[in-house]
């Protein structure tokens, strides 16, 4: 608030299981302008770095991510029912979202279900794009662009950081 500059540099994951968007929230509240630098994920850096990719041609289309501690620290429910309530993330999907999203809404999941194109992910370009499975392709053909873009699926979609994220673009 004084027009210093602090860094608070973050180790491992902080937007995978760690406190961001609790740190994020108190800068919001407080009016202090921020921007959040994604570093490498450890996910990333423990199997890109070894050799034991999460996607590999022909063996895995995809993965899940969890964690079996709940708030508090108790252990919770690691079974299907909990993975379905999972986001899912799409790389190479934006152009087939429609196709995506029916096949999600064929098998059982609701077409109110949130979905986000994040486009430029990382880049001070970024723009995201949401909707519903039952109006996210109509969204992202309303609004064209060159940039990269993955697809996320889920309740996790419908949150931001607030407007002092970024630095308020300074």
């Amino acid at each position: 608030r004084r027009g210093l500059r602090v860094v608070r540099l973050k180790g491992g994951d902080p937007g995978i299981f760690g406190r961001l968007a609790e740190e994020t929230e108190a800068l919001d509240a407080l009016q202090v302008p921020y921007r959040v630098l994604p570093g490498v994920s450890s996910l990333m850096a423990a199997t890109t770095g070894t050799g034991m990719l999460l996607t590999r041609r022909g063996i895995s289309r995809g993965f899940c991510v969890m964690t079996p501690r709940q708030e508090g620290g108790a252990l919770g429910q690691i079974a299907a029912a909990e993975h379905a309530r999972l986001p899912i993330g799409f790389f190479m999907a934006v152009s087939s979202a429609a196709e995506v999203a029916r096949q999600l809404t064929d098998d059982g999941m609701s077409p109110r279900t949130p979905v986000a194109a994040v486009f430029g992910g990382g880049s001070d370009q970024v723009r995201i794009v949401s909707g519903d499975l039952d109006n996210i392709a109509a969204h992202i053909a309303a609004a064209p662009t060159d940039l990269p873009g993955v697809l996320i699926v889920g309740d996790v979609t419908r949150f931001r950081h607030g407007a002092w994220g970024a630095l308020e673009g300074r």
